[in-house]
């Protein structure tokens, strides 16, 4: 192969190579995009779920306290 040739073969490579890399980069760029979609979504469904935690311990102390009053009335009735 003469040079020349080799030269033209070593450029096409670096090109397809510089292509490849563009393409990766391009790639993972829209891959981070959606990641941080994805991690603000869960971000939101932990604020969700905190927020249902909360309410459900608040519910729950509510029962008990009417439970309490409940059982004190009985008390009293007896």
């Amino acid at each position: 192969i003469s040079n020349s040739m080799k030269d033209i073969n070593e450029q096409q490579i670096k090109n397809n190579n510089l292509e490849t890399i563009e393409n990766l980069l391009e790639e993972n760029a829209q891959f981070r995009i959606k990641l941080d979609l994805e991690e603000s979504k869960l971000l939101h469904l932990k604020y969700q779920i905190e927020i249902l935690s909360n309410r459900i311990n608040f519910l729950e102390d509510e029962i008990d306290t009417y439970e309490q009053e409940t059982s004190d009335l009985r008390q009293k009735i007896k």
